[in-house]
């Protein structure tokens, strides 16, 4: 990344009892941050999951984003947490820009509370490019953080980009349990090679509205497949009406590059697998993981619904869900915005909602009520 202001090898923050060093790293610190997401899952009474991007926290990155760069919080010559920015081209107000997304925040327990997103981020937002001024950050909804990075401000924190909460997100996981009926009156099939240019210009039409919309063109797409891992034009599912395209959604893999671990089970889920397993083994499907297995999930991507009609798109999902319910997969997740009408197509589906909150970023106060926010887009299967 070119340099906006500071310097670009270390920057140094004394804090009251240890001093704090961040520098640019590399992938020579691949097991150091890989150990550090250990130590930080995802806690609730019923469940504590954690992120898990073995072998290499390097691989999403390296085939999503256009640039990007890790910057490691290291006491003395040890590291104790992470945090990265990205740049990816993306349509604000319909046209492409470069748009920054701070992300992957890593912290060990003895960093934790010490405000250190502000302390770094005249260093960190530092290193964007002048022409990057707008971006976004994910948090988990009801995560403290979030609470202080939607209410600063640009003017009181110099570089630091000035925030806003935009939108609620949702990611929806529907498990995988008994064979569904499939919805009559239906048109479904895999999308083929030769149904390409309908789908590109379809996805064009479906982000040319949508803050942080994909520029898609036939060489765009032909492209993201040939570089996303476990993605093919066999993954994307049509549903026609009159032999029309009405909709469409692709599945993706993502389990060998990010997967979930879980590392605790409450009382009440513990007897959830005990009952889970057992009629797995009668019925056919893959039975929930033990502590320290990996839930074995897919993403849907690359939905475009005519109309936004619920009903289409839960014709599409269950055509998936029935052909991938007896693949050792457990969970289907559909990520959207909290009050999209496609949210009423699941409601026949057994699913749980984990809800995030989409921060917008600008340098210039003046641009953010001049960025239109309706339905922002996110590709879930890499955050």
């Amino acid at each position: 990344m070119s340099e906006r202001a500071g310097d670009t090898i270390s920057n140094v923050i004394q804090l009251k009892d240890l001093t704090v060093i961040i520098r640019e790293i590399g992938e020579k610190y691949n097991s150091d941050m890989l150990a550090i997401m250990d130590r930080a899952p995802m806690q609730s009474k019923a469940i504590d999951l954690l992120t898990d991007r073995a072998p290499s926290i390097f691989y999403v990155p390296d085939f999503y984003y256009d640039e990007y760069q890790y910057y490691g919080f290291f006491v003395g010559e040890e590291l104790h947490g992470f945090a990265m920015l990205s740049i990816k081209q993306s349509l604000v107000n319909g046209e492409p820009q470069a748009v920054f997304q701070f992300t992957d925040y890593y912290l060990d327990h003895s960093l934790r509370g010490r405000n250190l997103y502000y302390l770094s981020g005249p260093f960190i937002y530092g290193q964007l490019p002048t022409d990057c001024k707008v971006g976004y950050g994910i948090f988990l909804k009801g995560n403290l953080p979030i609470r202080s990075i939607a209410k600063r401000t640009a003017k009181k924190m110099a570089h630091v980009p000035l925030t806003r909460v935009i939108s609620d997100l949702q990611i929806y996981s529907i498990f995988l349990l008994f064979r569904k009926k499939m919805p009559s009156g239906y048109d479904i099939r895999q999308a083929k090679q030769s149904d390409i240019t309908e789908i590109v210009k379809l996805l064009a039409r479906e982000h040319a509205k949508r803050l942080f919309g994909k520029h898609v063109s036939i060489e765009s797409f032909t492209k993201e497949l040939e570089q996303t891992p476990d993605l093919a034009i066999e993954n994307y599912y049509l549903v026609r009406q009159d032999n029309v395209i009405v909709g469409i959604a692709a599945i993706w893999d993502t389990n060998s590059f990010n997967k979930i671990k879980v590392t605790k089970y409450g009382v009440a889920y513990r007897i959830v697998r005990l009952f889970h397993t057992g009629v797995a083994k009668a019925f056919g499907f893959h039975p929930l993981p033990a502590e320290g297995e990996h839930i074995r999930s897919l993403f849907v991507r690359d939905i475009v619904i005519k109309d936004r009609n619920p009903d289409l798109l839960h014709a599409l999902l269950v055509n998936i869900y029935n052909n991938y319910r007896s693949k050792h997969y457990h969970v289907i997740n559909v990520g959207m915005v909290k009050g999209d009408p496609l949210q009423k197509s699941f409601k026949h589906f057994l699913h749980e909602v984990v809800e995030s909150q989409l921060v917008l970023g600008v340098f210039n106060p003046l641009e953010l009520d001049d960025i239109m926010t309706n339905n922002p887009f996110i590709e879930f299967g890499v955050l």
